[in-house]
Parts: C-alpha cells; structure tokens; sequence
C-alpha cells in the first residue's frame, strides 16, 4: 500500500544568512559577507590558515593574480615555468598566476621589466583588471587611463557604493565585494552571459530549493530537489536551505556548489512523498 504523505519542509523564519560563517573574523551580517562566503565556496579567494579572512588587509599584486585567474577558471594554464619579470622567481608561490595575468594582458608589468609581487594593488589597477575581465578593450573604454576605466567600472554597476581615489590601497573585503560584481556582469558583447557562465560553473537563478531525503523519503542522500530539477550537491548544510528561493551555482560535474538566497525569508513548502509500505 502507498501512501502520500505531506510534510512541511520549512516554517517561515526571517533569516540573515543560511550559509555556515567560512571566517572566524568576518562579522555576520557585513556588507562584504555574502561576496567573500560565496568566492570561498567556489575556490576563487582563500583565507588564512588560522581560520581568519583578514578583511582589512590589503591585497598585493601577486595575490590579485592569483585572484583574478581563479575567479576566470584558468589556474590549470597558469604554471610557474620561466618567469617573465626580473623580481618574480621562477619558484614564487605566484609565479604561474603572475605569468598567465601577464600573457594574457590582465595585468601588465612595469617599463623596467618588473611587477613589484609585493606591491600592495592600487584601486585604479583592479577596476582596470576587472573591467578588461569582462572583455573590454582600450579601444572601447577610451585611452584616458585609469578614468575611462574606473569611470566604465560605475557605469557597469561594479563599483556602486565602494569609494576610493585611484592611487588608493585596496583590502581584501572591497576587493572581494568588486570581482563578485564582476563576476555576476555580462560580458562585453554577450548580453545575458554572465563572466560566472564562462569559468566552469553555471548560474541557475530564481530557483527554489524545495526538499532534501531529510523531508522527502523518495530522494537518494545525494540530491535535492528543486523548482528546476534535481540536482547533486557537495553543501554540507542543504537543509539550511530548503523553502528558500535564489541562485544555484553547478559546479562542472553538474552538482550544487552554492546557493544564494535571494529573499529574506523562507517559504513554507509542501512536500509530497511517496512512501512505498507494500
């Protein structure tokens, strides 16, 4: 004998993050804590050994690098073979992120052949990084370096609400807050195709998480179900997440890497569960 049986996977509840805090030092409910929690969680930034974020630090242009090549999903071509510039060691733990930022015209060095590793990263290199992430080129943008670029970074919406004058150090929570933005903009050209889209994960958006085993019998350990399907997932925590509605974010193996809420509140959902008794 079969029996449906209805079970109510989430009461409604105001919430303010339903991701597990990644950093023992980042303030919950920080306007960068979304930014830095989801870049962690798709392996694009990396905290400290001590379980710190440091978010007032600022950031080196080695780091940044090293940033900007795992937020493009290109560090299986970024090798430490010969170094380009006379101060970076063919052995610096940046080497290879350093040479592909370089090569591929990210980043570029000094006229006297150097890229000073450990230089902390000034506002008006990262906006210009960012926006040539996105495809824009000088052609595009204007030759009026670094204004046409950061004056480009407000008109895509990258830098709203972050002030810095140009020459200024950047910390790693603004930093962070800026290559998230980027990564949820259109690529030049490409309306409707988001820089995520093109780094190895896709970007599901307005999807509700609707039951896990937990709360649905029928479902293997593995998988959840939602408003656009079932999926894997490697979240450690997902029933924190059923009854919200956001973004998902599919790894290359096609499994739930993040998810993002969108609402502030998560929605009462029926589940209707097959239970097999025969």
């Amino acid at each position: 004998m079969k029996k449906i049986i209805s079970i109510l996977a989430a009461a409604v509840l105001t919430f303010t993050s339903l991701s597990v805090m990644a950093f023992t030092d980042m303030p919950e409910g920080s306007g960068y804590q979304r930014a830095i929690e989801k870049l962690s969680a798709l392996n694009m930034i990396n905290g400290y050994e001590d379980g710190t974020f440091r978010p007032d630090q600022f950031v080196t242009r080695a780091e940044f690098a090293k940033m900007t090549v795992l937020a493009l999903g290109k560090q299986e071509m970024a090798t430490g073979a010969a170094g380009r510039f006379w101060d970076v060691a063919d052995n610096h733990w940046a080497s290879g992120y350093m040479n592909y930022v370089a090569e591929n015209g990210y980043i570029k060095g000094y006229p006297d052949g150097s890229f000073r590793p450990n230089e902390n990263i000034p506002f008006e290199q990262v906006i210009t990084i960012l926006v040539r992430m996105l495809g824009y080129t000088a052609d595009e943008v204007g030759y009026h370096w670094p204004r046409d670029y950061i004056d480009k970074g407000s008109v895509l919406g990258i830098t709203e609400g972050v002030y810095y004058n140009q020459k200024d150090w950047m910390t790693r929570k603004d930093v962070a807050l800026l290559l998230d933005r980027t990564l949820e903009t259109d690529i030049n050209g490409q309306t409707g195709t988001k820089l995520i889209d093109t780094t190895g994960f896709k970007l599901v958006e307005n999807v509700t998480v609707i039951a896990t085993k937990e709360q649905d019998a029928s479902l293997l350990s593995d998988i959840v179900k939602t408003s656009s399907g079932n999926y894997k997932y490697t979240l450690p925590t997902i029933n924190e997440f059923v009854g919200t509605t956001g973004s998902i974010y599919l790894n290359k193996a096609g499994k739930i890497q993040y998810i993002e809420p969108k609402e502030q509140t998560k929605r009462t959902v029926v589940v209707n569960s097959v239970v097999d008794n025969t």
